[in-house]
């Protein structure tokens, strides 16, 4: 649970900053609603075995306000 608390107060956090970096009081996207929801989805890519024949992939979008991304070492987002 402590992980849960710790993402949700990054999450108000970061709300709080974008709106001030937009001119607005820093509580209007929370005010918004924006931070109400907490959604973690995990994805896993394996490093691919022949990086060089890899020409490119379909466009992808998330269907949320901010992405949180924990880089790894391979890189590459």
């Amino acid at each position: 649970m402590d992980y849960s608390k710790q993402v949700l107060t990054l999450g108000f956090t970061l709300f709080e900053l974008l709106s001030q970096a937009l001119g607005l009081n820093p509580s209007y996207l929370n005010d918004l609603g924006c931070a109400d929801l907490l959604l973690l989805m995990g994805h896993y890519y394996p490093p691919c075995p022949q990086p060089k024949l890899i020409m490119g992939t379909t466009n992808y979008k998330d269907s949320n306000i901010i992405t949180t991304l924990l880089q790894d070492q391979m890189g590459g987002l």
